[in-house]
Parts: C-alpha cells; structure tokens; sequence
C-alpha cells in the first residue's frame, strides 16, 4: 500500500494494515468475516439513526445494509481499493484522528481495528469522542480465549502477519470504554474456536440444531473465535478534543464526506 503525505501513518502501519488485508482476503480471512456478517447482519436489523460510521481493517461498504440508518459513512485510510463502494459516503482520515463533530454519531462500528494500530487507546478515544448519548459502539476482535491466539503466537506462511497483531480481552476493552465514557451492555462470542482452513467458521453442512448448541456453548465458555462487543454512552463525559483541528471547527460534522450533513442540528437530535 502506498503513503500519502495525508495518510497521518508510518511506513510500517501501513505495511501492517496490507498485509492484514490481504490475509483477510484468504481463505481463513473470508471464512472468518462470514460468520462474522452473520452476526452483525442480525445485530445492525435492530440499529437506526441518522448518522452512523465504520472503521474495519478491510471497509465494507454493504455493512450497514439491514440497518435503518439515514446516513451511513465508510471510513477508510486509503480510497485506492474500495471496490464496489461507488455511491457509498466515504471518508478519508487518520485511524488516530477523526474529522467527526464529537457527540454526533448514533452507532460506530470498529471491525479488526484495534489489533492492527500502534495506538489503539487513540482510535478508541475517537470512536466514542464521535458517539452522542444514547449511541453504541461495536467492536469486532479475535477472541484471546480460542486457539485463533496460537495462531498469532505460532503464526508462520501466511499467518505470520498475526505475529504483529495485538488481541485485547473484551474486559480490558470494558475498563477502557467505562474510562471514556461508555458502558459495555452485549457480548458475543463466534461459534467455533479453531482456524481450519478451507472450511466455513460456522461449520458448512452441520444442523441448525448442532449449530445452535455450538453457539450455546462458545457462549457459555467465551471461545468462539471471534467476539463482538456492544457498548452505550449513558451519560455525557468529557473527552479531550484538540482545538487546533480545522476540521471540526464551526460546528461541522464532518470535514469531507459524500453526502450532504449541513441540515445537521445541533442539538443532537
């Protein structure tokens, strides 16, 4: 992937987000976001709002396609590779600063974020910074307690981009999120614990019966082999925003986006 002056990240996160993506692009990758779709398809059916955002190691600009939400926006390092994304409102930034008015998105979704950056207590800052009271955040992350961490400690071939990776437990996200403001209401756990390769995560050809109590165990003993954390700002706290930012002075929502936000109001309805 190559760096524009305007990407705000070295050389070697950049290197990192490429090869994770490419990584996502394989195999384990594809069967991994699968699954992961299902549930967030489920999820994001019950989510609406005027203005919601995503930041996902690999930006998908069909996520919010179950959800009723009036403006949907895909956030992105790079627009180079957004294949399929024409039409979709598309915002360029920095993972670790946001040209988001604060307070003034109703759902932000990170999916596989946090583990690819150098400052992930930064790009955590600005999701919920971006997040009005009553707003959720989601977070997609491999889970520590199934065996996809062996593949990130014994990762070799194509796994070895998972050696750079840093999983974080949903409970070390709990302090995290209580410390910005946010208070963690849902989590859920995948359905199987172990990477195989060439075979869907949800198990291809098994019952819905044998499926359901997969679920029903991985649930109980947290190893699904990836987990999706839901949090909600109950009340207002005060998250530092630094003043010298041009894109959010005068009250903007957003600095550059593709559609059109100057009916915003600024009460946060």
């Amino acid at each position: 992937m190559a760096l524009d002056k305007d990407d705000f990240i070295s050389k070697e996160v950049a290197d990192r987000l490429s090869s994770a993506r490419s990584w996502f692009s394989g195999v384990r990758g594809q069967n991994l976001v699968k699954e992961e779709r299902q549930f967030l398809d489920a999820m994001l059916s019950r989510w609406h709002g005027h203005y919601a955002c995503s930041l996902g190691i690999v930006p998908d600009p069909g996520l919010f396609r179950n959800a009723l939400i009036d403006c949907p926006i895909l956030l992105a390092v790079r627009e180079d590779n957004l294949d399929g994304a024409q039409g979709a409102n598309v915002l360029r930034l920095s993972v670790e600063e946001w040209p988001i008015r604060p307070h003034s998105m109703h759902l932000v979704v990170l999916h596989h974020t946090l583990e690819f950056v150098d400052h992930p207590h930064d790009v955590l800052r600005e999701a919920c910074r971006s997040i009005k009271p009553g707003g959720h955040l989601i977070i997609v992350g491999f889970n520590t307690r199934s065996l996809w961490n062996a593949v990130r400690l014994l990762g070799a071939g194509p796994d070895r981009v998972m050696r750079k990776a840093h999983f974080y437990k949903p409970a070390l996200l709990s302090d995290w999120l209580a410390l910005l403001g946010l208070r963690v209401c849902e989590l859920q756990f995948g359905t199987r614990s172990f990477p195989l390769p060439g075979r869907d995560c949800a198990g291809s050809g098994a019952s819905k019966t044998g499926t359901q109590k997969k679920r029903y165990m991985t649930q109980r003993l947290g190893t699904g082999c990836f987990y999706i954390l839901t949090a909600i700002r109950d009340w207002e706290a005060v998250i530092p925003c630094r003043s010298e930012r041009p894109e959010t002075a005068g009250h903007r929502l957003l600095s550059s986006v593709a559609c059109a936000v100057s009916d915003m109001k600024n009460d946060g309805s």
